[in-house]
């Protein structure tokens, strides 16, 4: 019966430790402004061509007026021609993209030219500069 108690444990200690691993990703703060924190997490970028494509969250500082607290955003930088543009936003009701969506928007926006000191210019110089 000991036995059987201890194997219960370990079992349960290994499934914690694997199910946390996988929300383990670590999200660095790459930009902050007076209405959001913004994230990028390691290895969440990838290739489009010659292109980049980001996956960021952006925390609200405060809830909008919808109650949103997060977006997740899904961005493509032209870093030849110093452009970006929105393939994707989702919007949720709590940080780091959790709790019940609010918005999904999956219309791509246009290219727009990347502003100065913007968390757009701040994640362009992240990834463009890794291309």
């Amino acid at each position: 019966m000991k036995k059987s108690k201890k194997i219960k444990r370990l079992l349960f200690v290994g499934l914690m430790l694997c199910s946390s691993a996988i929300f383990a990703e670590e999200w660095l703060t790459y930009f902050e402004s007076d209405k959001f924190y913004f994230y990028l997490a390691p290895n969440s970028t990838e290739r489009a061509g010659d292109n980049i494509i980001t996956h960021t969250i952006h925390d609200f500082k405060t809830p909008s007026e919808r109650g949103e607290r997060s977006r997740q955003i899904t961005r493509e930088y032209d870093c030849a021609h110093a452009q970006s543009r929105v393939l994707k936003m989702v919007t949720y009701s709590k940080e780091k993209a959790a709790g019940q969506i609010i918005r999904d928007e999956a219309e791509t926006e246009a290219w727009t030219a990347i502003p100065p000191n913007s968390a757009v210019a701040a994640l362009g110089n992240i990834v463009c500069k890794t291309k």
